[in-house]
């Protein structure tokens, strides 16, 4: 029986992980006995911008959503603009080459987000715990600051859910608009 992982009592990671316990938990202890960092998570493949969200690593995060949006803006000159009549002056046949490229770069980085996910959600949650620690002054005061970041952020997710309806209404917008002008 396991009673810490990384110096932290299996109980304070029950209730910083929320209702998936079970499962971070074995995959953590696996990785101690493995002494391996890869696990594959399928969502953080499929969603890896959505799940590091919802599991509160913010810089993954950031790096999964800017990755895929500069991976894909050969996709969106080649079906948004292009066909839009917003020219850049680059043969179509250099465009579909340079987003067939980025899209199998795309699909290596999120196999590679799968395999690393779980890994960088252990590692943000032991340094996020033992600096909650370090900032409380009794356990009861660590315990209190756990529970109110404890779990997953769901309104993480909605708030980004509501950005990108919000950037794609205003890419629509704006693409009518140029369209007009053209």
């Amino acid at each position: 029986s396991v009673d810490e992982i990384d110096g932290i009592p299996i109980k304070e990671w029950v209730v910083y992980i929320g209702q998936s316990f079970n499962y971070y938990l074995y995959h953590f202890i696996s990785q101690n006995k493995s002494k391996k960092k890869t696990s594959f998570t399928l969502s953080a493949a499929f969603f890896p911008v959505l799940y590091f969200i919802y599991r509160r690593v913010w810089g993954a995060a950031a790096v999964a959503l800017v990755s895929a949006f500069l991976l894909n803006i050969p996709f969106v000159v080649l079906n948004v603009l292009l066909p839009s009549g917003i020219d850049f002056g680059i043969s179509v046949t250099v465009w579909q080459n340079a987003a067939n490229l980025f899209s199998g770069l795309s699909l290596i980085l999120n196999v590679l987000f799968g395999v690393f996910a779980v890994w960088l959600y252990r590692r943000k949650a032991v340094k996020h715990m033992n600096k909650l620690k370090l900032e409380s002054e009794t356990q009861d005061q660590y315990l209190q600051k756990l529970n109110k970041v404890s779990g997953p952020s769901k309104t993480g997710v909605l708030i980004f859910a509501g950005l990108v309806f919000g950037l794609a209404f205003i890419s629509s917008v704006l693409i009518s608009f140029f369209q007009l002008i053209i």
